[in-house]
């Protein structure tokens, strides 16, 4: 698709050529396909970059070939028939975004925990604020950062309006919030403004980049936070799973899990999937007990509704789902530890 250089301008904040180069992952017009583009989230086989982007995506590249000349550092034997990215791409798309990104002040105490939201309810009520709640009220910090492009779904922000959490203005606005209420939510425009550009590209193409899956990794706060790396599909638990342990490895902190309807809280039927990483080493965090639930499903999607449920959790009026508790307890280990 071809743009003028003002558009490019404006989705700027990231280099021309890693935004290139994000862009190769996707085709360049929705009739570019041979066969109908898959549905959904799914990652989709990686294409063979054409020669104009290959000469274009050098701060890409350049970041990848510096992590394969890195001891340890290995190439994907089924390049050609991986899905998604390789694990080069994805330490070398992370290295370039962590460049661009803004930084927030951390608290003292316990790390923040960073939970992004890009998706937001769509048969449930989204429980990931509750998660936020929680943990702030026990004193951990908590940085919410998203953006929302579904109009099938139900705007997390909406909800944040409802249960009366403002959204920070800038980083400085999020660091104070988060040192007085141990709470602060930005948009990732504010943290990146290109990243932000990237994934806003999805709607016009009908399908999604590679910034989506970076932007999980967006960390504003290095080796001061505890990142919660949700996923939808097991292909993404395997490669996130791979890229973790080099992400966390200066001192660093995650947690990857399964997320709910896309969304950073577990599912409360199905088997936990929580596994830590700290300082590059893995650290299994599912319950001793870990079977299939049968707990209710609240069907308040709407902001109103939804936030009154949370509210009501809150307040003791209805109980605290066990996939909840798991969660937290994760989180608190990783943040205190």
């Amino acid at each position: 698709m071809a743009e003028s250089e003002s558009e490019g301008d404006t989705a700027a904040g990231i280099p021309a050529g890693l935004r290139a180069a994000l862009l190769n992952c996707v085709p360049q017009r929705k009739d570019a396909w041979t066969t109908p583009p898959p549905q959904g989230n799914r990652p989709r086989r990686s294409r063979r970059p054409r020669p104009d982007a290959r000469a274009g995506a050098w701060p890409l590249r350049r970041a990848a070939r510096r992590h394969r000349a890195r001891p340890g550092a290995r190439r994907h034997p089924d390049r050609d028939a991986h899905q998604g990215e390789s694990l080069d791409e994805l330490l070398g798309f992370v290295e370039a975004m962590q460049e661009g990104a803004a930084r927030v002040a951390a608290p003292t105490g316990p790390r923040t925990v960073v939970l992004p939201t890009f998706n937001g309810a769509r048969k449930q009520a989204n429980l990931m604020p509750l998660v936020a709640m929680l943990l702030a009220r026990e004193g951990i910090p908590v940085l919410i950062h998203g953006r929302h492009d579904f109009d099938s779904r139900i705007s997390p922000f909406e909800l944040f309006d409802a249960l009366e959490l403002p959204v920070a203005r800038n980083v400085d606005d999020a660091g104070q919030r988060l040192a007085s209420d141990r709470l602060a939510i930005l948009p990732t425009e504010v943290i990146h403004p290109g990243l932000d550009a990237m994934m806003a590209l999805r709607p016009r193409m009908g399908l999604r980049n590679s910034s989506h899956s970076v932007a999980k990794l967006l960390d504003p706060l290095p080796s001061r936070s505890v990142r919660v790396v949700a996923v939808t599909h097991p292909e993404y638990v395997d490669s996130m799973g791979e890229a973790l342990p080099q992400l966390s490895a200066d001192d660093g902190r995650a947690l990857l899990m399964r997320a709910s309807e896309g969304e950073a809280y577990l599912h409360l039927r199905r088997k936990a999937h929580l596994q830590g990483f700290a300082n590059g080493q893995g650290l299994d965090l599912n319950p001793a007990s870990n079977e299939d639930l049968d707990w209710p499903l609240s069907p308040a999607c709407e902001p109103a509704a939804n936030a009154d449920f949370i509210r009501a959790i809150l307040a003791g009026a209805e109980p605290l789902p066990p996939r909840i508790a798991d969660q937290i307890s994760a989180l608190r280990r990783l943040a205190t530890a």
